[in-house]
């Protein structure tokens, strides 16, 4: 009965994994049907590349700033939505928007408004007088990646607090009364009660937002097209420059086999180290 979605998932899924590794130690060219076996001859140049070592650097930039950045929010939003208050409902379901809203069209919306001359984040810094000139967000490499973290980080954020909130429904009140008796201040119940309890689901959301974050591609290719001066080049958006921009795909590919044994080296870390399986139970 399985057999039809497995085949599906071995078509979809397993065969270009395998074909990209396979073509990564090929010579091939975007124009050519079959490329030159080179062996390890595209891993010697990666790792001789400086642009790589570039792209790799801003690629853990941006995932350890998006990751930490919706994890922060994303607790902080499921902690204030937990709370029982008029209205609820429907803050809950607004929050969730900016994750449920088509992507593309989002990050076109933000790119405007990061414009330097009509963009609103502009207008309102220079209407409160806080700034005199209209500041350059995609066009300065510092602020730039800063800007595309920000974004990520509003559009992303929902995904920490929904899970986190759904855990801290299951959690017995009894425990947070019970700290209070004792005397717990806020801070103290956090800490004490709500961290442990959540800390199980929170690795997991980390983990997964870890690996997601670090392949994506569309929110910078959308919003600074890996620029200016490849400030906001990640890994995704360098293999996708070698492959349709320099026409490399054996060169490409390599540099998406790099990033599979980042992840596999991730996830082992994190299981090994974390055990989440074990104090999700």
């Amino acid at each position: 009965m399985i057999v039809p979605a497995l085949t599906l998932i071995a078509i979809l899924m397993f065969y270009p994994v395998i074909q990209s590794f396979v073509m990564s130690f090929t010579k091939q060219m975007l124009y050519e049907l079959e490329g030159k076996w080179c062996g390890l001859e595209n891993y010697i140049k990666l790792l001789k590349d400086p642009s790589f070592w570039q792209s790799f650097k801003i690629t853990l930039i941006w995932t350890f700033g998006t990751v930490v950045l919706q994890t922060i929010l994303g607790v902080g939003s499921a902690l204030l939505l937990y709370k029982s208050f008029s209205g609820r409902g429907i803050v809950r379901a607004f929050t969730l928007l900016p994750f449920f809203t088509p992507g593309v069209s989002i990050y076109l919306v933000w790119r405007w408004m990061y414009n330097d001359i009509s963009g609103i984040f502009n207008h309102i810094l220079m209407t409160l007088g806080i700034i005199k000139q209209p500041i350059l967000w995609l066009a300065t490499p510092r602020l730039a990646i800063i800007s595309v973290i920000l974004m990520a980080t509003w559009r992303y954020f929902p995904f920490v607090m929904i899970n986190v909130l759904a855990r801290l429904e299951s959690i017995s009140k009894s425990l947070f009364d019970a700290a209070k008796v004792d005397g717990a201040n806020s801070w103290q119940i956090f800490w004490n009660v709500t961290l442990p309890q959540i800390r199980g689901v929170l690795l997991i959301v980390v983990f997964l937002r870890a690996i997601w974050m670090s392949q994506k591609f569309e929110e910078i290719f959308v919003v600074t097209g890996g620029g200016p001066a490849g400030s906001t080049t990640t890994l995704a958006l360098l293999s996708y420059e070698q492959a349709f921009g320099a026409m490399r795909l054996g060169y490409a590919s390599a540099v998406n086999v790099v990033i599979f044994i980042i992840l596999i080296i991730m996830a082992t870390i994190y299981i090994t180290t974390f055990k989440p399986t074990k104090q999700t139970v």
